[in-house]
């Protein structure tokens, strides 16, 4: 099954400092599944440059894995 995401088209220069992701905000279940992304460097309305990056989500069913378990108290910052 393929879904399709579309995101906002960004003209000119983005800058993107000190991003800082929580773990701790992602929802407890999420999307699983495997998504194609792609990315398009457009210059006067040529493409210059592309990427494709394919992302792969799998649910762990493993209950005796303990990776959930924050072994260095730095949970949430990554």
């Amino acid at each position: 099954m393929t879904y399709g995401l579309y995101l906002l088209h960004f003209q000119g220069l983005i800058e993107i400092k000190n991003y800082v992701f929580d773990y701790r905000e992602l929802p407890k279940t999420g999307v699983y599944g495997t998504f194609e992304a792609h990315a398009y460097i457009v210059y006067k309305g040529i493409r210059m440059g592309c990427t494709k990056v394919f992302l792969n989500f799998d649910e762990d069913d493993d209950d005796d894995d303990d990776d959930d378990d924050d072994d260095y108290d730095d949970e949430g910052l990554f």
